[in-house]
């Protein structure tokens, strides 16, 4: 019998979130995103995110995403990417419990690809479930993600992500998330331990 070697891997995220309206149904949100190593110290990636929303019902929404993504490797070494990434957001509510559906076409443009972001030969197709649900007082979500690649017309299983989640709210604005998540990346399964601090500027 043999036992699966255990590697522990920290990082730590930072982002800051601009929204505002644009018109009654539309929305535009802009974030900037820092995702860090902690052994050594250093910042791995670091991206911007524009989302425009289009709300067209209580139920029904859309979000298109532009993100200019900077990846660093190290030794002084950055290379850039571009992705864009259109979700169809279905949604319902049934007294304590929220249940909704969100379905994502992306593509990005990767180093040493020249194909161009606007180029669809190769697509990431993402389907995500969640079910909202007060337990206690208290708002769980569980979130099941599956992940393929189109490519040349055959498709790719990529990974599947389950998610639990909740959030404390801890003073005026300030919150504490949690979450659980196990990922199987087909080769390698991991699970993913996070603990976040909210502060809203404007509830």
């Amino acid at each position: 019998m043999t036992l699966a070697q255990v590697s522990w891997e920290n990082q730590v995220w930072t982002s800051l979130q601009a929204e505002g309206k644009l018109l009654k149904r539309t929305t535009a949100s802009l974030t900037l995103e820092t995702r860090w190593n902690t052994a050594p110290v250093m910042a791995v990636r670091y991206f911007s995110n524009l989302a425009v929303q289009q709300k067209f019902s209580s139920r029904f929404s859309a979000v298109a995403h532009y993100r200019y993504i900077t990846s660093n490797r190290g030794m002084g070494y950055t290379e850039t990417s571009h992705r864009i990434m259109l979700d169809a957001i279905a949604s319902e509510k049934f007294k304590k419990t929220g249940l909704a559906f969100r379905l994502r076409v992306g593509r990005e443009d990767e180093p040493g690809n020249n194909e161009g972001v606007l180029s669809f030969n190769e697509v990431v197709v993402r389907q995500k479930l969640t079910l909202k649900r007060k337990i206690w007082k208290q708002d769980f979500a569980f979130s099941f993600e599956q992940f393929e690649t189109i490519r040349a017309g055959d498709i790719e299983f990529d990974q599947r992500r389950y998610i639990l989640s909740t959030d404390f709210k801890l003073f005026k604005r300030q919150y504490l998330n949690v979450f659980l998540m196990y990922q199987d990346l087909i080769v390698v399964r991991r699970l993913n331990i996070g603990v976040g601090y909210e502060y809203k500027f404007k509830d």
